[in-house]
């Protein structure tokens, strides 16, 4: 069933940000879908691949826990998606969603990523950020139910031990040479594999190179933090956090993988830090360079945009595999 004209879609908050030529450009790449209520839209562990915005009537998000446990995650409604994470970072569905009643989607084929991010890069970037921004919301819930089951329980006295003993409050920081570093290393990196020997250089160009010593922790120690690094060598820990106290470890980034990303979303810094864990070679982007890149060199901009915007979304994937496993754990303990 094609796009029906009855749907506003200049209307449609999703697509703010995309012109009304471009909307026309990617409408035969859409659908529109009705589910009837209680029928399963997308199973969890299921490999998915396609974005659904909800038109109209209410979906559910729960996830299913060993012992036939279901936990209710979200109920979304009109304007909001689903389906995001596979959409963007090719992992399999991390929740089952379900429709509670008679509901109208646009579907977003994979494919449609995929033309876009070749032929109208511009367009794939407006789409990828929209969804990382209501992803980050989703994120930020699911790290606040992690805290709610944290709090009910006694305090792991190992676990806080591990917590203490990893941050290091002396742990220095120093600025490398990034001429130095091996460059046939950081075109391996995933960050930087799709951009030419040319573009790397002028990247590197803008880019600041930093050691880190075992246990500092980002951003207790710059309130300002504003940039993305990547890891040269080491490994970061990524922890939620409660009142500034390290609370868990949700998991870690090693060699090649994006952190700080999350931190252009102001409401991250209140639930999130990342410490290294051992001795750390980070490569580093102030979040101001990179923007400016959308004009001084829009090629490198959007292909490092994809790599910015799959790790804001593939961080689901690593809460919520957190939060099964909690709570699991602690017999289902949050209803």
């Amino acid at each position: 069933m094609e796009i029906k004209p009855a749907i506003k879609y200049e209307e449609v908050p999703f697509f703010n940000g995309l012109t009304s030529k471009e909307i026309k450009f990617i409408l035969p790449y859409m659908e529109e879908k009705k589910f009837a209520k209680g029928e399963i839209i997308l199973p969890q562990g299921s490999r998915g691949g396609d974005l659904y915005l909800v038109i109209s009537g209410f979906v559910s998000v729960d996830i299913n826990l060993p012992g036939d446990y279901q936990k209710r995650l979200a109920v979304l409604g009109a304007n909001e998606v689903f389906g995001e994470v596979t959409f963007l970072s090719n992992t399999l569905v991390t929740a089952t969603v379900a429709a509670l009643e008679p509901c109208c989607c646009i579907v977003f084929y994979h494919k449609l990523l995929e033309m876009l991010r070749t032929a109208k890069p511009d367009v794939s970037y407006k789409i990828e950020k929209e969804i990382a921004h209501q992803t980050a919301d989703k994120i930020i819930l699911n790290i606040n139910n992690i805290l709610k089951i944290l709090d009910s329980i006694p305090r792991d006295e190992s676990d806080y031990e591990h917590r203490v003993s990893l941050e290091n409050p002396y742990a220095y920081i120093k600025e490398l040479d990034i001429n130095k570093l091996d460059l046939n290393h950081i075109q391996k990196l995933s960050f930087f594999n799709r951009l030419t020997e040319n573009q790397i250089l002028k990247l590197l160009s803008l880019m600041k190179a930093k050691g880190y010593g075992k246990g500092y922790r980002f951003l207790s120690n710059n309130k300002e933090l504003n940039k993305i690094g990547i890891v040269y060598s080491g490994a970061v820990m990524f922890f939620i956090k409660e009142n500034n106290e390290l609370k868990k470890s949700i998991a870690i980034s090693g060699v090649g993988d994006l952190f700080l990303q999350n931190f252009i979303f102001p409401a991250f810094r209140q639930v999130a830090d990342y410490v290294t864990c051992e001795k750390c070679v980070i490569l580093e982007l102030d979040m101001g360079v990179y923007l400016e890149l959308y004009q001084a060199n829009p090629a490198i901009f959007y292909t490092i945009s994809e790599s910015i915007n799959r790790a804001i979304i593939s961080s689901v994937y690593s809460v919520n595999r957190q939060f099964l496993r909690i709570n699991s754990e602690f017999n289902n303990i949050i209803p």
